[in-house]
């Protein structure tokens, strides 16, 4: 993906096959999947941004974009809720807001990361292909959002055997 190159199409229908036999639902995408899908589309993004053949490719490109921010954003309503966390806020006097995360496990912290990595991309793609400063800027502060939160599950890690993160975030 880093490469703006496709995924092999071998590669996507071996991780269909592997997704269909793994109990999600009907309408359900893994992250995996959406992955495939978006390095393909960053792909098509980058060979029409550096040979550009028609006007109407940009508007596919932001159509399919919009289409798989969707589909993230489902995911992310439709997630289990064993692999759910919660979010604790506290002000304090000083004006620094305190946000912490608690995840059910390491793995649930590190899919709600992929999570966020992967919309942060098809956002960053959305703010390229946007002609709107109004939409950009709501596209920028989700892209913004989404980097907090990762910064904020990173203490996760280094403790494995408490899932409770917290950070200070300076506003």
């Amino acid at each position: 993906m880093q490469r703006g190159t496709a995924a092999p199409d071998d590669i996507l229908q071996m991780h269909q096959t592997l997704a269909s036999n793994s109990g999600w639902g009907k309408g359900d995408k893994p992250l995996g999947h959406l992955s495939f899908r978006l390095s393909r589309l960053r792909a098509a993004a980058t060979s029409t941004f550096m040979f550009p053949s028609e006007q109407s490719d940009d508007a596919k490109i932001l159509e399919a974009a919009m289409a798989m921010d969707q589909e993230l954003d489902d995911w992310s309503r439709n997630i289990p809720e064993s692999r759910k966390y919660t979010v604790v806020n506290n002000s304090y006097p000083s004006k620094e807001e305190e946000e912490r995360h608690e995840y059910p496990s390491v793995w649930a912290a590190q899919t709600w990361n992929n999570y966020r990595a992967l919309r942060i991309l098809v956002r960053q793609l959305i703010v390229s292909r946007c002609n709107e400063p109004g939409e950009r800027d709501a596209h920028v502060a989700v892209i913004q959002r989404l980097s907090r939160q990762i910064c904020v599950s990173a203490g996760c890690y280094k403790a494995p055997s408490e899932y409770s993160c917290s950070t200070v975030l300076h506003f």
